[in-house]
C-alpha cells in the first residue's frame, strides 16, 4: 500500500516507522478482543502546518481520548455492558476529569474561531465536522458548559444550523433522552 502526500510518496511501513503515535493492536486476553488505536499520517505534513489535518487530529484523537470516549463509556456504554465486560456504575472521577477537559477545548475552539470563521480557515472543513461530531456526543449527555464560552457556542450553533448536520441531531440512544437543548438551534 502506498500513500501519497503533496510532494512525497511513502509506503505504509514508512508511515508506521515515522509516526510515534502509532500503537500496534493489543489483545485483551480476558475477553479475547483486540483493541487497535492508530493514526497513519506523514509527520512531515503535520510539521508543515496543514490546519485542517492538524485540527482533525486534535479533535479525533485528543478530544476523543480526553472527553468523548470517557464520557460515552461511563455514561452510556457501561449501561449496556455486563459486569464481566466492565459494566456497572460510572466512575465519577473519569466523568469529572472529562467535564473539566471540555472547558479547555471550548476555549481552544473560541480561540480558533476568533482568528477566522471556522476552525481550520475561512471555510467549513472536515475539522469543523470532526469537532462538531465529538461535541454532539458530549452535548447529548448534557456535559458541555455552553454558558461559559459564547464564541464556542456561536460556532456550534452555526454547525447545528447546517442542513447536513441536522440528521445527526435527530439520533437517539434508546432509554436515554438527550439534554433539553440538544436539537435546539438557538440554544
Amino acid at each position: 500500500m502506498t500513500a501519497i502526500n503533496d510532494t512525497n510518496t511513502h509506503t505504509l511501513s514508512g508511515f508506521l516507522k515515522e509516526d510515534a503515535q502509532f500503537l500496534a493492536p493489543s489483545q485483551d486476553d480476558a475477553n479475547q478482543n483486540f483493541r487497535c488505536r492508530f493514526r497513519i499520517g506523514c509527520r512531515k505534513s503535520y510539521r508543515v502546518g496543514n490546519d485542517v489535518r492538524t485540527r482533525v487530529t486534535w479533535f479525533n484523537i485528543k478530544f476523543n481520548e480526553e472527553i468523548t470516549a470517557p464520557l460515552v463509556l461511563e455514561k452510556v456504554m457501561k449501561r449496556f455492558m455486563s459486569r464481566d465486560e466492565g459494566g456497572g456504575p460510572p466512575e465519577m472521577s473519569a466523568i469529572r476529569a472529562a467535564r473539566g477537559n471540555v472547558r479547555y477545548h471550548l476555549r481552544y475552539i473560541a480561540w480558533l474561531t476568533a482568528k477566522r470563521n471556522w476552525l481550520a480557515g475561512p471555510v467549513l472543513s472536515y475539522a469543523d465536522l470532526a469537532a462538531a461530531a465529538h461535541l454532539s456526543c458530549v452535548d447529548y449527555l448534557g456535559d458541555v458548559p455552553w454558558e461559559e464560552d459564547e464564541a464556542a457556542r456561536a460556532w456550534y450553533a452555526m454547525i447545528k444550523s447546517r442542513p447536513s448536520f441536522r440528521p445527526l441531531l435527530s439520533d437517539r440512544i434508546p432509554g436515554m433522552a438527550p439534554s433539553a437543548h440538544y436539537d435546539d438551534l438557538d440554544f
